[in-house]
Order: structure tokens, then sequence, then C-alpha cells
């Protein structure tokens, strides 16, 4: 069944790809880029949970093939380098289709508004601890907004993050890094 919806999903991902070129204006591209992009995020998850019958997913794999797919369609096209340090473990099925949305938008946002079109570095630290998944992703580009807020996000991509975290009964935040330029997002969700 998951190489099924796997399937699935890479043909939707294509037909969002095919009406993006046919289209002329930014926003629709950008829209249906963002949409491609989410729903290779699920396939990926249905992609690894196809090759074994377990109810668990070994998530660094997702992880890093999601940090490339970001990379790679991202819209700055200076060198940035991704690096995860730790491992994400085994994430149990269920958490796995959201968290790879979520991390695929945390991800993109670090790339897009942390660093723009400047060259930096974005690190993934992932921690498995008394039944419970903290992941920090960092950049080195911008600070976040000394006003930001999570309850007044506008944005399509953190309003996805903070409501899927919610389901997930999880934490998320965003703040300055401590004492060096760039932002911090934390995600922290049960995984019992």
């Amino acid at each position: 069944i998951h190489h099924r919806v796997k399937n699935n999903l890479q043909t939707v991902a294509a037909l969002l790809r095919l009406q993006s070129r046919r289209t002329q204006s930014v926003e629709a591209i950008s829209a249906l880029t963002d949409a491609q992009k989410r729903v290779a995020a699920i396939a990926v998850v249905h992609e690894i949970l196809s090759q074994g019958f377990d109810t668990s997913v070994r998530f660094d794999e997702v992880a890093d093939r999601l940090m490339t797919m970001v990379r790679d369609v991202a819209s700055s096209h200076t060198m940035v380098t991704m690096t995860r340090v730790g491992s994400f473990g085994l994430i149990p099925a269920a958490v796995a289709t959201n968290l790879s949305l979520v991390f695929t938008e945390v991800v993109q946002n670090a790339l897009e508004h942390g660093l723009g079109d400047q060259p930096g570095e974005v690190i993934v630290r992932p921690l498995q601890r008394d039944g419970r998944l903290v992941v920090t992703v960092e950049n080195d580009g911008e600070p976040i907004a000394a006003d930001f807020s999570l309850g007044r996000i506008t944005s399509l991509g953190l309003s996805i993050v903070a409501t899927l975290v919610a389901e997930l009964h999880g934490e998320f935040s965003m703040e300055a890094r401590d004492g060096r330029p760039g932002t911090r997002a934390r995600i922290d969700i049960p995984l019992g």
C-alpha cells in the first residue's frame, strides 16, 4: 500500500510541476512549487515505509533526502552547507508523515528567510530522549525579528508547522541564536 501511495503522490507532484510550467504568474509558480515540495516530502516517507513492514521509520534517511530536496529547489543559488549532527532514530510511522512536512517547512524557512541569497550554513540537531524527539534547525544568517511572535504568523509554511506540531501534541518555537548571528527553530514532539 505504501508503494502505491508513494507512486500516486509522485504523480501528483509531477502534475503540479507541469502546471507550474504552464502558468505565467510568479506567485502561482511559487505556490505550485511549494505544494509540489510538500507532496514530495510525504512521498519520501511512504517510499521508506514501502521498503519494509516496520511500524517505524529510520528517519535519518528521510531527513537527509528532504534536506537535499529543499536545497535543490530553494530560490537561492548561493553556496549553502547543510549538516545533520546526531540521529533521529526510529520514528513511529504515525508520526513520520507529519514530521516530514514540519521538517521540510522549517528547513526551507531557514534557507529562504534566514540565509536568503547569502551563503551560509544550516545545522540540524535531532535528539531522542525520554520518549520525545527534539530537533533544532539553526542557520547563521539573519536573526529573527525582535518582535516575532508565532501567535501572529501569516506565512503558510509556519502555519502548517504550528498546526502539525499541535496535532502531534508537541511544541514549536523560534528564537535568535545566543550570541551568534542567525535563528534557531525547535521542534519537540512525543513519540509514544
